[in-house]
Parts: C-alpha cells; sequence; structure tokens
C-alpha cells in the first residue's frame, strides 16, 4: 500500500514539474538532444539501478523475499521491485 501512496505522490509531482514547465518547451528540448543522446544520458542511471539491485540481491540472497518495503532506507526504495522480482539468478 506504502508503494502505492508513493507512486501516486510521484506521479503528481512528476504531472506538476511538466504542467508548470510546459510541453512545448520539454518537447523542444527533447527534439535538440536526440534519441543517441537520451539514452547516453540515461543509460548511467540504469545501470546503476540495476548495480545497486543485483547488490541487494546478493547480500539478501533468499531473506530478499521477507525484507519489508518500510524495512530499507529511502534510498533503497527505487530498487526494492527489481530485488523483489529476482531478475538476476544467483
Amino acid at each position: 500500500m506504502l508503494k502505492f501512496v508513493f507512486l501516486i505522490i510521484g506521479l503528481i509531482a512528476l504531472g506538476g514539474i511538466v504542467l508548470h514547465i510546459g510541453l512545448e518547451p520539454i518537447f523542444h528540448a527533447v527534439s535538440q538532444l536526440g534519441p543517441l543522446s537520451l539514452v547516453i544520458i540515461l543509460l548511467p542511471m540504469i545501470v546503476v539501478y540495476g548495480f545497486e539491485a543485483w547488490g541487494w540481491d546478493l547480500t539478501l540472497g533468499a531473506y530478499g523475499g521477507k525484507v519489508g518495503f518500510c524495512g530499507c532506507s529511502p534510498s533503497e526504495w527505487p530498487v526494492r521491485p527489481l530485488m523483489s522480482r529476482r531478475l538476476w539468478p544467483i
């Protein structure tokens, strides 16, 4: 339940930021960057989140599914869903 509350709060915040900035400036900035630049910008963060989830999976092992969402510090919350799905077989 807490995950969904944070999801809704995050979506509302993201929507508020997009509405405040406006869609045209966002589309203009994205069109200037191009797809390769966006991949170069976003890929390191995706890799970091993946390694963090993998690290927690290695650390917690079989107990990973037993640790509740609130049992982690807020910095770990973005990767908790990845850990619970066991994306990396060990």
